[in-house]
């Protein structure tokens, strides 16, 4: 059970880090291209 138990956490972790890791990654592309577009403009 303890065994089970733990593979669960870590799978569970894993999909916290995933979703957290796409959430990040959705931001930074965001800001990138306000960016870009401020620079084609000015």
């Amino acid at each position: 059970a303890a065994y089970s138990t733990s593979a669960w956490d870590k799978k569970t972790r894993w999909q916290r880090f995933r979703i957290w890791l796409q959430l990040v990654l959705e931001f930074l592309c965001c800001l990138l291209d306000i960016e870009y577009r401020n620079n084609r403009i000015n």
